[in-house]
């Protein structure tokens, strides 16, 4: 009893001082997200307004969509990578490189994917965001995937129609992360941005740097254990 008291003592040392590490990445991604959104406010909030210089506004705009979809994939996919080092998982045998190359090339995949079905109706399209919704934590999770066995959006569907609960839970994360940030946000950071006034957006920034960490780590573990066969976890040594 000793002895696994220590080793779950240990083993939680262990994982706290890898979300130690892990936190200022987060943090950093936070921060960045948030001056890239303050570079371009000035054109959205000249954007429709007749004296404003729409045509400026629009080029911004357009920019400001491009760059922030290069940068939500990235940081995704970084965030994402840190946070699996903080699990005790098999080691992979791809390079940190070449999973984070796989990330973002997926997620352009199924963004796509989900655009295409847009024009059609909204529903067809709601269906593939919600179905594609595990993908990122698959491709670091399944070793199938891994192996070139199966492709990551075959895997996703399969994994999505097999636990519909689960999938539908980590599609409604990006909503579930605005509730605390609307909490978070006060009269003066509203009227503000990062570059005009840090101080208000600090605690934002920690507070949810450390919320989007521990639910990435959160789903990493529930999809862990969907992915991971039943003999393995209930196997009793003799």
């Amino acid at each position: 009893m000793i002895q696994l008291n220590s080793q779950r003592r240990s083993r939680l040392q262990e994982i706290l001082g890898q979300a130690l590490r892990c936190l200022p990445i987060y943090l950093a991604l936070e921060t960045i997200g948030r001056l890239i959104e303050a570079t371009f406010e000035p054109a959205a909030a000249r954007f429709g307004n007749p004296s404003g210089g729409s045509e400026d506004s629009m080029l911004l705009l357009a920019i400001f969509v491009a760059v922030s979809t290069v940068w939500a994939l990235f940081s995704g996919a970084l965030r994402l990578l840190a946070a699996r080092e903080t699990l005790a998982l098999p080691r992979s045998p791809l390079s940190r490189v070449r999973r984070m190359n796989l990330l973002m090339i997926e997620s352009t995949r199924a963004m796509a994917s989900v655009m295409f079905r847009i024009p059609l109706l909204v529903l067809p399209a709601l269906l593939q965001w919600v179905r594609l919704a595990p993908l990122p934590y698959l491709i670091l999770l399944s070793p199938d995937y891994e192996r070139g066995k199966i492709d990551a959006h075959k895997l996703s569907s399969q994994f999505a129609s097999q636990r519909r609960l689960l999938t539908l839970f980590i599609a409604t994360l990006p909503i579930v992360t605005l509730i605390p940030e609307y909490f978070f946000a006060t009269e003066a950071s509203a009227h503000s941005t990062l570059l005009t006034d840090p101080l208000q957006h600090i605690g934002s920034i920690v507070g949810m740097s450390a919320i989007k960490f521990a639910f990435d780590v959160f789903v990493l573990k529930l999809v862990s254990r969907k992915l991971t066969p039943p003999q393995d976890t209930c196997r009793i040594e003799s």
